[in-house]
């Protein structure tokens, strides 16, 4: 479970609710949770959906089912919605097609919500056109996020890929630069040139950048310390980066 547990607030629960939640609005799912007992009828053909669909999902027992839906019949199923919705994929197409020099951050396996919060609100203030997520493992936009974002997490672009991997390889053939930031680094961030359209990734609070998006990055940028200091808070380390882009963009 991700810190800031969810909430009865924002749950969904029974099979048709669900899958009309599936249906109608799926950018604005976190997360589905279904009884890990077997399966049968419409709840076996919502998991295949789910499934198909790549909407994140655990199968978890049935009393802790009942404690999310606060002991109302729930059918084998509860949803989880965000506080607001993920944009869909084709806004960072739009964005990239329509803007000369974009700017894109991409926070791998953040799980502080508080974290994320204060990205989102630095990607703001420093002129990020979109923050793109991994699927899994990954804290939901919920309460705190927003409100750590102060207000913010409303006008970003927020956007969680169907199959990341292959959105920053055609990014990449496309003229952006992958700019990774990592700790055992060989450049420091004034070395790199974000005057160009790049996607910054940074690692999660306990790993680095996963293996499969460290491939694919043009350069890896060490932001540099006192060496009593094993490393910095992600959201600290986003805006000093962010501050670096715009340092350049300026001169």
């Amino acid at each position: 479970m991700y810190q800031n547990e969810p909430t009865i607030t924002n749950a969904i629960y029974g099979i048709y609710a669900v899958e009309e939640l599936v249906q109608k609005n799926r950018q604005s799912i976190d997360k589905i949770y279904f009884n890990d007992k077997d399966k049968k009828g419409k709840l076996f053909e919502l998991l295949k959906t789910v499934k198909k669909e790549k909407i994140p999902y655990a199968c978890i027992p049935e009393n802790k089912l009942d404690k999310m839906s606060n002991k109302f019949p729930h059918q084998g199923v509860v949803a989880f919605r965000t506080v607001r919705p993920y944009d869909d994929e084709k806004k960072l197409w739009e964005i990239i097609e329509t803007n000369e020099n974009p700017l894109f951050i991409l926070p791998a396996g953040i799980e502080d919500p508080g974290n994320l919060g204060a990205i989102i609100r630095s990607a703001s203030a420093f002129g990020v056109s979109a923050i793109l997520f991994e699927r899994k493992g990954v804290v939901p936009l919920n309460g705190t996020v927003a409100k750590t974002s102060v207000g913010t997490i409303e006008n970003a672009v927020l956007i969680k890929p169907d199959n990341l991997e292959n959105v920053v390889q055609r990014m990449k053939l496309g003229g952006i630069q992958i700019i990774g930031a990592d700790g055992r680094g060989e450049f420091a961030p004034e070395q790199a040139n974000f005057t160009k359209p790049t996607l910054i990734i940074t690692g999660g609070e306990h790993d680095g950048i996963p293996p499969y998006l460290t491939k694919l990055c043009d350069n890896i940028v060490a932001i540099p310390m006192a060496k009593e200091v094993e490393s910095l808070n992600v959201s600290v380390a986003m805006g000093i980066l962010l501050y670096e882009t715009t340092r350049q963009k300026l001169k």
